[in-house]
């Protein structure tokens, strides 16, 4: 027996150490790096992963040219990466689809070395000067910001990733790009206002200026680099910063104690469609519950906490204003959310079981009036059993969708109990909401149309199409028009179908109304075709 049990023993072990150095990040790269043919001794190599990384992302590493150019990078994982020379731009490779790019792209395997991964460099261009404010005083620590302008004339966003270090003014306001593929720079300085806030610097908010100090970019002058060169003189004078201001506040659960960790989603008012939309920056609330938003200017926002699963919980919006003077004590006070339940099944695949796995369920209001939340809700993954928990939902109606990560599965019918149900989920206040059956299927069909209106429709209109399964709401698929509202739509699952055309007005879709509403037959593997026609 005990002979046994060692030899237990010994295979486990043995298994072990053979999946730990499989998994062991055990790859390498490495090459030589030459300008104008010779060795680049001492350039500073970088190795960024993914390749869209930044100064501090993750496993970003850098090593030094040795007297012979070369360089190499060990204990990688398998993945793709990124490899630049600092203060050069490479001359083998091609910039985006136009340009030269300061960077090689390399992809290695578990385990693998990857060798002759050369770069051949030619010294960089510069764009440097100052920046000052009304009084001729230096602005300090305000990034310059480059754009790319390709050979087509059109706007690319300059690759901060190469070296987001570059382009901040220093203690005399004077920056320099450098490094830089020869081409056409747009540069300016500043923020835009549009989505109303300015930056988390309590000091003002300077306006973007283009240079030579025009707001507009289609007045800017263009700065041309070439290889090596370097351009002088590119200099701003900006207006009188603009003050900014600061909301704060405190998070507070069910109970009416502090939520500490609670995530507040930050809220803007946008005027041109009349409703709110959520800003990229939010922030999690401190041991106490406090947070804080800063660097506003007047306008309208809102506050509101972020759905959480684990704790089922969120917030109705909080309003306010900014007008001349910081806000304070807000306060956001969490709900028990409500929750929905049951099971997904997937008809006619030979492996449910997969088809699972790449399945997502959520639900998102039926409309977005004011106050109701301004994103999609909390998703979640069925079960390898094909069980699934939706919580920290809102009060309302809400309408149940699935997305499929390979497109091939959709929505067939929504079930409870006996019955299939053709309207949105009216939940109440923590209500939990049990027995509801999700089928799905591969849908093959598909439709191509093109919507014809008459001339002379306002702009102000917009109209928008939606195909769904018969006289069923819940499945309905919006439409996406080319520039000649031209359309096709796939993945509808064979049966009858409606198409139905709405307007809408100033993009508001509260404002939608039906205007036209079409009959199609879908098949499997076939694609059906319909011509919508809009009488004036």
């Amino acid at each position: 027996m005990n002979q046994k049990l060692s030899f237990i023993a010994f295979l486990v072990l043995t298994f072990t150490a053979v999946a730990q150095a499989q998994t062991e990040p055990t790859a390498s790269i490495s090459g030589r790096v030459t300008i104008g043919g010779a060795p680049a001794r001492g350039v500073k190599v970088s190795l960024v992963p993914g390749p869209y990384g930044s100064s501090d992302t993750p496993g970003r590493q850098s090593v030094r040219a040795d007297d012979e150019g070369r360089y190499e990078f060990t204990g990688l994982a398998a993945g793709r990466y990124g490899i630049l020379a600092a203060s050069y731009v490479n001359v083998s490779d091609e910039f985006w689809n136009s340009e030269i790019k300061p960077f090689k792209l390399c992809t290695v395997a578990t385990g693998e070395k990857l060798e002759h991964q050369d770069i051949r460099l030619g010294r960089g261009g510069v764009i440097t000067g100052r920046v000052s404010d009304a009084n001729d005083k230096p602005v300090i620590l305000e990034r310059v910001q480059l754009s790319v302008i390709d050979r087509n004339g059109k706007r690319q966003s300059f690759p901060n990733f190469i070296n987001d270090e570059m382009g901040m003014t220093d203690d005399r306001g004077v920056y320099r790009y450098f490094g830089l593929p020869a081409g056409r720079y747009l540069v300016s300085v500043g923020k835009d206002t549009g989505d109303g806030t300015a930056s988390e610097r309590t000091r003002g908010f300077y306006r973007r200026m283009y240079y030579p100090g025009v707001t507009e970019a289609e007045r800017a002058q263009l700065v041309e680099v070439k290889t090596g060169s370097e351009a002088d003189g590119i200099d701003f004078k900006l207006a009188p910063a603009e003050k900014t201001f600061t909301v704060s506040g405190r998070a507070i659960d069910p109970d009416g104690q502090p939520a500490p960790g609670a995530y507040i989603d930050f809220n803007i008012f946008d005027t041109a469609v009349n409703r709110w939309r959520k800003w990229s920056l939010g922030v999690p609330a401190n041991a106490s519950g406090e947070f804080q938003f800063s660097g506003l200017l007047p306008g309208r926002f809102s506050l509101n906490g972020s759905p959480n699963p684990n704790r089922n919980e969120y917030s109705d919006l909080v309003a306010f204003e900014v007008k001349d003077e910081d806000i304070e004590n807000l306060e956001i006070k969490l709900l028990r959310g409500a929750i929905l339940s049951g099971t997904v099944k997937v008809e006619g695949v030979t492996d449910p079981l997969a088809a699972l796995r790449e399945a997502k369920i959520y639900l998102r209001p039926v409309s977005l009036e004011a106050g109701a939340m301004p994103r999609d809700l909390v998703g979640a993954r069925p079960q390898p059993d094909g069980k699934f928990e939706l919580k920290a939902l809102p009060a309302g109606k809400l309408r149940l969708e699935v997305v499929s990560e390979t497109d091939k599965l959709h929505l067939l019918r929504i079930e409870r109990g006996s019955a299939e149900m053709n309207e949105a989920f009216d939940l109440k206040p923590a209500e939990q909401l049990g027995n509801v059956r999700v089928v799905l299927t591969p849908a093959t069909g598909a439709l191509r149309g093109r919507l014809v209106i008459p001339s002379g429709i306002p702009e102000r209109f917009r109209f928008v199409v939606t195909v769904q399964r018969a006289n069923n709401p819940l499945l309905a698929r919006p439409v996406t028009l080319d520039a000649d509202r031209n359309f096709l739509i796939n993945g509808l699952a064979a049966g009858e179908h409606d198409v139905i055309v709405r307007i809408v007005y100033d993009d508001v879709p509260e404002t939608a109304s039906e205007r036209l509403r079409r009959k199609v037959m879908i098949n499997e593997n076939e694609t059906a075709e319909i011509i919508l026609t809009i009488e004036k």
